[in-house]
């Protein structure tokens, strides 16, 4: 059976015994592991595309930090199985007893998924413009980024690392509360009537928010990436008008954007606040985004019903900036806001209008 085990799965030679022959469970105890042959055989099974998430998770789980590195950073390594990892990467943060910081394979694949939305992010054109606007005439510099964001969006190798990075991204950022959850329930329990904390204990709870956050040298990639979603699920539906969309892409471009955005990190990065460390330059993400939002309730209304503002340009005060090249992207997202708050508040998602997989994250 061992035999068929080894020459099926592995690619061993059968070893030739003698029948009959005795053995003696003992000299088990003297068998020296290759951990060279071993590692080789999970990365090669983590190379696989039909290899699932949580097969992954496990085999990585059994490993040390540098060797779970050393197998993510394959060039051939199934980006794809991050998006399952998210169960078996909470039970082993809250069962971890090697790092108050977690467990090395939440970690390692924290920091790979974080790699690869920041190499994503360095492929796209800079600097960043609005993507195709809605409502208003493009500026040159905005054609011809779209112009070039769009070249990008049509290769077949970035659209699908794209999307196969977007769920798992999702994932990680709705399993932080989790975590933190996880995390400090048990010594919450256990503080109950004990006295003040050591200082080793206190570190450890410093160790534990820092896990439950967003690391801040990341933030700016995440909102970057958020903004990047949203232009994706807008470029497809330019594309394909007069027919219909793959609600796949929509729905985890939508999906990713909407737990991006709603991290108060990122959000505040892409407010301009200083405690996110955001910057004026920001406006371009946020009326990007706000346009791909515009076009995709205007295509979901099917093009008969149009999103008004509640009220004149010249009432609002915003007549000047919308004549100033450098602030006309800011005070054109800001009627497109109000209109869109409008709409959402005198329709209520009804799902007649609007698909309950797209409303929720809208």
């Amino acid at each position: 059976m061992l035999n068929k085990l080894g020459s099926q799965c592995y690619d061993m030679s059968p070893i030739d015994v003698e029948h009959g022959r005795s053995f003696n469970p003992a000299t088990v105890r003297s068998i020296t592991a290759d951990k060279s042959w071993y590692l080789g055989q999970v990365k090669r099974r983590c190379c696989e595309s039909k290899c699932s998430g949580q097969e992954v998770a496990q085999l990585l789980s059994k490993l040390e930090f540098d060797d779970i590195i050393a197998i993510m950073s394959c060039k051939d390594f199934n980006g794809s199985a991050l998006q399952g990892w998210s169960n078996t990467n909470y039970c082993s943060t809250e069962e971890s007893k090697s790092s108050e910081a977690g467990s090395p394979l939440y970690l390692a694949s924290k920091i790979t998924l974080l790699q690869s939305v920041h190499r994503l992010n360095e492929l796209v054109p800079r600097p960043h413009q609005v993507f195709s606007p809605v409502g208003r005439i493009q500026s040159q510099k905005e054609e011809r980024y779209s112009l070039r964001l769009g070249e990008l969006f049509s290769d077949a190798e970035f659209w699908d690392a794209l999307f196969q990075i977007i769920p798992s991204v999702t994932c990680y950022l709705h399993g932080l509360s989790r975590i933190s959850a996880v995390l400090f329930m048990s010594d919450e329990k256990r503080e109950e009537g004990t006295e003040e904390k050591t200082e080793k204990e206190k570190v450890s709870q410093d160790d534990k928010r820092e896990l439950c956050k967003v690391p801040q040298e990341s933030v700016e990639d995440l909102a970057r990436f958020g903004i990047l979603c949203l232009e994706a699920m807008h470029w497809l539906i330019i594309q394909e008008q007069g027919s219909c969309p793959q609600p796949k892409y929509i729905h985890f471009a939508l999906d990713g954007a909407s737990a991006l955005l709603s991290c108060s990190a990122v959000s505040s990065w892409l407010a301009g606040d200083s405690t996110g460390n955001g910057t004026v330059l920001s406006a371009t993400w946020v009326a990007s985004g706000v346009s791909a939002v515009t076009r995709l309730i205007e295509y979901l209304l099917g093009g008969e019903q149009y999103i008004l503002c509640p009220f004149t340009v010249l009432s609002s005060g915003l007549t000047s900036a919308l004549e100033d090249n450098e602030k006309v992207a800011g005070a054109h997202s800001c009627i497109q806001v109000a209109a869109l708050i409008h709409w959402i508040e005198r329709n209520k998602l009804k799902p007649s209008t609007i698909p309950k997989f797209l409303a929720t994250p809208l």
